[in-house]
């Protein structure tokens, strides 16, 4: 990971590593281990997950070491056909279960045309979709355990494929939500560690979600206004000839600006 953070490694090196999905699932979930669940993925969890409402479900969850209680890339069986899956990420908790699908530049791994919008829940199909086959694992397990299926990818592809899979019907038994890399990336420095060595670790993981591409706006303020990235904004520039940001530059109306 730090190779890759400090551009030590041949462009052609970094094309094929970027594009592993699983290097990123290993370096960022593998790092988290070592920080307690309750300060470090919990806050995560609960600051990043769309919709929002959903965050009061990981209130159950009072962990501290918990590096017992993730497992990476374990293949799973179920259903009479001998369906299988390979979850990136499976969290077990003594409330919850937790399966995290990551994405980096691919999208799901199966898909069909499988619709069940307009039909009965007694009717519904199975779909191939990835996520619908992960919903139909957990909702196997009988433990009494809350289910939750968690999309990790990148803006905009984890709103669209959420809301394609909401929108078909597909998944039934779970809790289903996403959460994108830039979000994640823009909280990482709000989480409070208790020593310098937790620090390192977050710094070193906001470095490599950097150097990933996942850095984007974040706010800026107008009027005393907090602009944020997450909601939509519309300005009525009648009667105003030019406004400024905070940054020592004239922002003059019809001209047109690049924030990188």
């Amino acid at each position: 990971m730090i190779a890759e953070i400090e551009g030590k490694l041949s462009d052609s090196r970094i094309n094929s590593i970027e594009r592993l999905e699983d290097e990123l699932t290993g370096n960022f979930f593998g790092h988290m281990r070592y920080i307690s669940f309750n300060r470090g993925l919990k806050q995560i969890l609960k600051n990043c997950i769309f919709p929002k409402e959903l965050s009061a479900v990981f209130d159950c969850i009072n962990e501290e070491a918990w590096a017992d209680h993730i497992d990476f890339w374990g293949r799973k069986t179920f259903g009479s056909n001998k369906n299988s899956i390979e979850p990136d990420v499976l969290l077990e908790f003594e409330e919850i279960t937790i399966l995290l699908e990551v994405k980096y530049l691919s999208g799901l791994s199966s898909d069909d045309d499988v619709d069940n919008s307009e039909i009965d829940d007694e009717q519904r199909e199975e779909s191939d979709n990835q996520l619908d086959k992960e919903a139909r694992w957990l909702e196997s397990i009988s433990d009494g355990k809350k289910k939750f299926l968690i999309l990790v990818a990148q803006e905009p592809y984890a709103h669209q494929i959420y809301t394609d899979v909401i929108k078909r019907k597909l998944l039934s038994g779970v809790i289903f939500g996403y959460i994108t890399w830039q979000k994640i990336f823009n909280h990482l420095p709000q989480i409070e560690t208790l020593n310098q060595f937790e620090k390192i670790i977050i710094d070193d993981l906001t470095a490599l979600l950097k150097r990933k591409g996942f850095e984007q706006f974040r706010n800026f303020y107008l009027d005393n206004a907090a602009i944020e990235p997450d909601k939509i904004w519309r300005f009525d520039a009648d009667g105003i000839k030019s406004f400024s940001f905070l940054f020592e530059r004239q922002v003059e109306r019809g001209l047109f600006y690049e924030f990188g």
